[in-house]
């Protein structure tokens, strides 16, 4: 039995057990309570992202503080709303994939732990356009050229924000920039005989990559000696077993030799032994020949020159001749002279005769020697006008006659002619004269112009450029001189462009009135796309420019719609370089057109066409996909409203298309303004005068040349036609002293 005095000792130990227990509750230190905690603090803010569309986001923070939990929320309205991201619980959010949509949305994160929460700030997405690498689409070419001569190299590019830098090498393996040469030209002035055998190739770059082109030759021979090829071969064809024959022309000095060669595929040729002349005549063909190509090398002691090639068709039967190009109505000054051409299908390869009618077309007669595919007539003078050329192609099998063709001859010392007009964006007008005559009372003398005259909005006349000449002649003001300044349009800085049809070249006028080729410049045509002058036309004559300040023109002669961009380069938006029987809807080159000579364009980039010859209204949209709007293939021409292809035009020559979507029409045969609905619905406006050009302004008037059909030499001037129908004369333009 324990003494009392032990009892007293337990005792004693127990209540200070409970009093230090009571102790440790107190102090906090077994307790489940918060005041301890570490609090949550946000170290690292989230900040803005720049993403490129396609690619990925991250946005992160960095916080500290005891038991973290994240929650990422997205803003799509300026941070002025937020909304939870589902499944975004981590310190780190991403965008898998970001897309133009999101530019600007706004992102923060809610960080909250055991003592509370805090909210990042806000975090700005940028989105910038997806990258597209440097592709190449045209090649530079060998160039071949005269000591002292310019030489120019091209490259055709896409991608986005490119940068070129040309190259040059001794031996196309090692390679050294060129100073300076960052365009997609590069220029060589008045190149020096050690120039040949240089390489010349561009390197397009951009952030996404870089692409070398293909390297180009520069072959540089002595001035005046190198051969000229004046005449390419042409394609034959035949009937087995008869023989083909293919002939060149050339000048050279000394005189040139000659070598034909042939391939069956284009891929490789081969000399054909003895064939050393300017035409070659190949044995008794079979089917199999078919396909074979044949061209020239022409060669004298400065070098050679290749001429194109020139296919072989050989059939089992003959097939009786079509027209592929048909002749087309020719105007020009006399004493210059008319020039027709047209070229027919047909196996054997068809032959020409020319014939002419004096007596409205009702009778023709063969013209002596008039017998190859262009017929260019003498000089002419006022008896030759209202003219009628035709031409009958023959072979074998039958024969087929083209269209009558009119040739309309001015006189520049009778009557002055507005070709077109054009609108700057302060109202002003401009006019391209192709004859102008003035007279000072008090000598009665008289003179001739060929220019572009500017009327401004209080009616003054000037010249802007031009002069007395016809000449191809580049300058400032009357220093220049133009050929056949035909259409005109003006760009979003003022400078005037005109088609100046009988060089076939498109110049520009700047504001103070300096003129340059822009583009083109080749005066025996063709149908080439490239830079500037590398480029070549065929009887350009309509001109208009969309917002971006992109020149469409209707090339005629070639029978398609050339786009020119600011930068020069020139390519075929829409037309297959012959001319169909029926205007051809389709993509591109798909498409066909017959003489084409107006053009307009909408804030969409839609060209509307007046397809001359196929007497229809044509769109093509951006992408160069070609319909026929209005005008009838069935049924030719005529005066007839309707919608679509119910209606008939005589040979439309004007186009204009206004802020609402309607579309304006010279047609000229019928000396009527025709007006034709976004639906295709089409009516007579007016009888006014067989204009070539129409425009119209922001209020609805419309300005044209205007001149009577039936008597070509009566005055020509600009008229302006209001909404109400009510024709007014602008200030004479076509009597002004140059």
């Amino acid at each position: 039995m324990k003494s009392a005095s032990s009892i007293r000792s337990l005792h004693q130990r127990f209540l200070f057990l409970l009093m230090a227990a009571a102790m440790f509750v107190v102090s906090g230190c077994g307790g489940g309570g918060s005041s301890n905690a570490a609090p949550v603090s946000i170290t690292v803010q989230s900040v803005p992202v720049s993403a490129v569309a396609g690619t990925s986001a991250t946005f992160s923070v960095v916080a500290t503080g005891d038991g973290l939990a994240f929650q990422w929320q997205r803003s799509t309205d300026n941070a002025t709303t937020w909304a939870d991201i589902q499944g975004a619980t981590a310190a780190t959010y991403v965008v898998a994939v970001v897309d133009a949509s999101m530019n600007g949305y706004e992102f923060r994160a809610i960080v909250s732990g055991t003592s509370g929460a805090v909210t990042s700030s806000a975090a700005t997405l940028t989105v910038t356009p997806s990258l597209a690498a440097p592709a190449i689409t045209a090649q530079p070419s060998d160039q071949l050229v005269s000591v002292g001569a310019n030489a120019s190299f091209s490259v055709s590019a896409t991608g986005t924000a490119l940068a070129y830098q040309w190259q040059s090498s001794p031996d196309s393996i090692t390679w050294t920039n060129v100073s300076g040469a960052a365009g997609a030209t590069l220029p060589l002035t008045a190149v020096a005989l050690t120039d040949s055998g240089k390489h010349f190739r561009a390197a397009v770059s951009n952030s996404a990559g870089s692409v070398n082109s293909n390297p180009a030759l520069l072959t540089v021979v002595a001035a005046g000696q190198l051969p000229v090829i004046s005449a390419q071969p042409a394609a034959a064809s035949v009937v087995a077993p008869q023989t083909a024959t293919f002939t060149v022309g050339a000048t050279g000095t000394p005189a040139p030799s000659y070598q034909w060669q042939q391939s069956t595929n284009g891929a490789a040729y081969a000399d054909i032994v003895g064939a050393t002349a300017a035409s070659y005549t190949t044995p008794a063909t079979t089917a199999s020949d078919t396909g074979k190509l044949f061209k020239v090398r022409v060669t004298n002691t400065a070098g050679s020159v290749l001429s194109n090639s020139a296919s072989l068709t050989v059939a089992a039967s003959g097939v009786a001749p079509a027209f592929m190009t048909d002749a087309a109505d020719f105007s020009v000054l006399a004493p210059d002279p008319g020039v027709f051409s047209a070229r027919a299908s047909g196996i054997p390869t068809p032959t020409y005769q020319w014939q002419l009618s004096t007596d409205a077309g009702l009778t023709f007669a063969n013209i002596n020697g008039a017998t190859a595919a262009t017929f260019t007539s003498a000089a002419t003078t006022l008896a030759n006008n209202a003219t009628y050329y035709r031409v009958v192609a023959t072979n074998s099998v039958g024969g087929a006659t083209s269209r009558s063709a009119k040739l309309t001859v001015y006189n520049p010392g009778v009557g002055g002619q507005v070709a077109s007009v054009a609108r700057d964006g302060q109202g002003n007008l401009y006019a391209t004269i192709l004859a102008d005559t003035f007279s000072i009372v008090s000598t009665f003398r008289t003179a001739t112009f060929y220019g572009i005259r500017k009327i401004d909005t209080n009616g003054v006349v000037t010249t802007l450029a031009g002069n007395n000449t016809q000449a191809f002649v580049n300058g400032t003001g009357s220093a220049a001189s133009f050929r056949v300044p035909f259409g005109i349009a003006v760009d979003s800085h003022g400078n005037v462009f005109v088609s100046d049809t009988a060089v076939a070249a498109i110049r520009k006028i700047t504001s103070a009135g300096v003129v340059t080729t822009f583009a083109g410049g080749n005066i025996n045509g063709g149908y080439v796309n490239g830079n500037g002058t590398q480029a070549s036309f065929n009887n350009p004559l309509g001109l208009t420019i969309d917002a971006s300040d992109n020149i469409y023109v209707a090339d005629a002669g070639n029978h398609v719609i050339r786009k020119i961009t600011p930068a020069g380069d020139v390519t075929t938006l829409a037309g297959s370089g012959r001319s169909t029987a029926y205007p051809t809807d389709g993509i591109g080159i798909a498409a066909g057109f017959n003489f084409p000579r107006g053009v307009s364009v909408d804030g969409a980039g839609n060209v509307y066409v007046a397809d001359t010859l196929h007497n229809a209204i044509r769109k093509i949209t951006p992408a160069g996909a070609v319909t026929t709007l209005a005008g009838s293939h069935f049924s030719g021409s005529g005066l007839l409203d309707g919608t679509g292809d119910q209606a008939l035009f005589y040979e439309p020559e004007g186009v204009a298309v206004d802020a609402s979507g309607v579309i304006w029409v010279a047609d000229h045969r019928n000396e009527a303004i025709r007006k034709i609905t976004p639906g295709g619905v089409v009516t007579t406006f007016a009888h006014d005068g067989g204009s070539n050009n129409i425009i119209v302004d922001a209020n609805g008037n419309l300005y044209m040349d205007y001149s009577n059909f039936h008597f070509p030499q009566s005055p020509y001037e600009i008229r302006k036609l209001t909404p109400a129908g009510i024709s007014t004369a602008i200030p004479d333009c076509c009597t002004q002293a140059p």
